[in-house]
């Protein structure tokens, strides 16, 4: 399975993450081992926060913190959409 990491920069659960959030909770070509999001989310479970289920798809502060937290990282796919399709990594 292709493992990847998402970056979504503090908009978790948001509109703006709704292509995110989707992938979450299931991806046919992706696993979601884990989500760049924010100080106040890192270490929590996405799926748990999402619907309650424990999945392990962790939430890490930075991309350091995700590289150093997971085995492995083959793919990163953004699943936001910002105002003005501007995204600051």
């Amino acid at each position: 399975m292709n493992i990847a990491i998402i970056p979504i920069n503090g908009l978790f659960m948001k509109m703006n993450a709704k292509t995110a959030n989707g992938l979450i909770k299931g991806s046919d070509k992706f696993d979601f081992p884990g989500v760049v999001d924010a100080k106040e989310t890192a270490g929590n479970d996405a799926e748990e926060l999402l619907d309650g289920k424990n999945e392990i798809c962790l939430f890490f502060s930075d991309f350091e913190e995700a590289i150093n937290g997971l085995p492995v990282i083959h793919f990163l796919i953004i699943g936001v959409a910002t105002h003005g399709w501007r995204f600051i990594l």
